[in-house]
């Protein structure tokens, strides 16, 4: 793959290499609210549903009543995503509008057939979001995936959630990254890879960044993998997909970002499946490739079913 332009800018390339967390990772007060009973939070949450917030967040919610929240019959399931903090009891929801949903929707769908293309496996992401309880000594999160990967891991095979999905588009990059540190670095967590995609606020350009848990002791996030995904100039024309990986091999014949060997380019993706199963080292290499075409379909499907960006604005 030849250098382009866009692969000498050392701006990018810092920008890349590191994660910039630009925007600030708490709501804008305007999307906070402190908890008082059930009946006011429903309110609150059907009143927002469907405008451009995205993300609320309410604080003093004792956990006896986020048990109830989280439970109750009358909440809107399919609409919110919950994220609550045993320790500062604050409560963080998520609104999905439409293309929240058709990402998630579109790449679980990408990822299952690839699988199935490849190894002939099924379901690798499904559509469930169980609540899943983190810590090891108490409780210090629960969390919904957007979506997720469950397993069967382990000599006693039980069923593990090893694969989460979180879909941003208000969120800043840096809470999507605290999410992905949440999952892999609590203890406790089963999770081995997060997959955080960002929609532009013009949905312009979708970014993915795929999160693993460093190999040896301890549980640290690193960000290994990164595209995005650029709208095509033009009907008709084919979306652009460039951005890099960590070099854990021979690279063979990929361009190294500016002399880092440890950042190669890529205009690719690969879900690795053994590592997020415990397969022992020095299994064949057994995961889901999410090659540039895959990509390109992946935007243009995405673009072409939610239709026009939301009017004007600028790329964040």
């Amino acid at each position: 793959m030849e250098p382009s332009p866009w692969h000498q800018d050392t701006m990018l390339s810092a920008q890349m290499s590191g994660l910039t967390l630009d925007a600030p990772m708490t709501p804008n007060p305007s999307n906070r609210f402190r908890y008082t009973r059930f009946e006011s939070y429903l309110a609150i949450i059907r009143a927002h549903l469907g405008e451009a917030h995205e993300l609320l967040e309410f604080t003093d919610v004792p956990s006896d009543a986020f048990d109830l929240l989280s439970s109750h019959d009358d909440r809107p399931k399919l609409a919110v995503k919950l994220s609550y903090n045993y320790v500062s009891r604050t409560l963080s929801v998520k609104l999905h509008g439409p293309a929240h949903l058709l990402i998630t929707g579109l790449f679980n769908e990408m990822v299952n057939r690839q699988a199935e293309l490849t190894w002939g496996i099924n379901d690798v992401l499904c559509c469930a979001s169980p609540l899943t309880v983190l810590g090891n000594n108490g409780a210090w999160y629960a969390k919904e995936p957007d979506t997720c990967g469950l397993f069967w891991t382990g000599p006693a095979m039980q069923l593990a959630l090893r694969i989460v999905v979180v879909v941003g588009g208000v969120q800043c990059a840096g809470r999507l990254a605290e999410d992905a540190r949440v999952w892999l670095e609590t203890s406790g967590s089963t999770v081995e890879m997060v997959v955080t995609v960002d929609v532009s606020r013009c949905q312009e350009v979708l970014r993915v960044d795929v999160w693993e848990r460093a190999l040896g002791a301890g549980a640290v996030a690193v960000r290994a993998q990164y595209v995005e995904i650029l709208r095509g100039d033009g009907a008709g024309a084919d979306p652009e997909v460039r951005g890099w990986k960590r070099n854990t091999g021979p690279n063979g014949s990929e361009v190294q970002m500016n002399g880092n060997s440890d950042l190669v380019w890529t205009d690719g993706l690969f879900l690795d499946l053994a590592r997020v199963t415990g397969a022992p080292v020095g299994e064949p290499d057994r995961g889901v490739h999410l090659h540039k075409g895959v990509l390109q379909e992946f935007g243009a499907r995405f673009w072409r079913l939610l239709g026009e960006p939301l009017g004007d604005c600028e790329m964040n």
